[in-house]
């Protein structure tokens, strides 16, 4: 069993990203979204970022991916934040080859979430995300790769009425010394992505915009406590 904690932190950065009349009425842009109060002027720039909150990650692993052709473990993550709180389930998979250069990686996520908007409202949400990413060991200590992400929203709890799809697909990059690791990654949302379900007003430009970007920054940093 994996014993592991976070500190998370947040950046929200909008500047006229919402397109859709049903957000910004009779003007053709707007301001706004997940993170962004209600009270701030749609017509400028919002951005403010600190400190969102923690997570304590717990990992239990059922075979081992250096010994069995394919390792699994069970995941779980719960999380409480300034902008959520969350409880996260995920079925991880694993297999290597080439001497464990190269290892091929699945996840399979579902998650409970109530959403803390600035008014006080909290919304809950759930999602669906299918995780796939394979990354080579390409010099001692460093490792790269590619990573895609296919993601579902609803609208409630345990995966009712969904509301949002999208895909995301990017780099990874891994670099790991004795007593310390960094992993790195970057998802770029992919132009295709639905909304439905009464969530039409998130989505513009073929693309997924409620608590979702174009681009996803994913940064890393781990120790030992041992």
């Amino acid at each position: 069993m994996q014993l592991a904690g976070y500190i998370n932190s947040y950046y929200t950065s909008a500047n006229q990203n919402y397109t859709n009349p049903e957000a910004c009425g009779d003007t053709p842009t707007c301001t706004g979204g997940y993170g962004v109060p209600s009270s701030h002027d749609p017509s400028t720039a919002y951005r403010r970022g600190g400190i969102e909150g923690g997570s304590l990650e717990v990992i239990y692993r059922i075979t081992n991916p250096v010994t069995s052709p394919v390792g699994v473990g069970l995941y779980l993550e719960p999380t409480w934040g300034r902008n959520k709180d969350e409880l996260e389930a995920r079925l991880l998979l694993q297999s290597n080859f080439i001497d464990d250069h190269l290892v091929l990686a699945g996840n399979i996520v579902v998650a409970n979430e109530r959403l803390k908007f600035i008014e006080n409202n909290n919304v809950p949400e759930s999602m669906l995300d299918f995780l796939v990413g394979a990354s080579y060991r390409f010099a001692p200590k460093w490792s790269a790769g590619v990573e895609a992400r296919f993601h579902n929203d609803y609208s409630e709890l345990n995966l009712r009425n969904q509301v949002q799809r999208a895909t995301f697909i990017g780099p990874n990059f891994h670099y790991a010394e004795k007593d310390w690791w960094l992993t790195g990654a970057w998802r770029y949302q992919l132009a295709g992505g639905t909304c439905m379900g009464g969530g039409e007003a998130e989505c513009s430009n073929a693309r997924v915009w409620d608590s979702h970007s174009v681009n996803e920054f994913i940064l890393k940093v781990g120790f030992p406590l041992n």
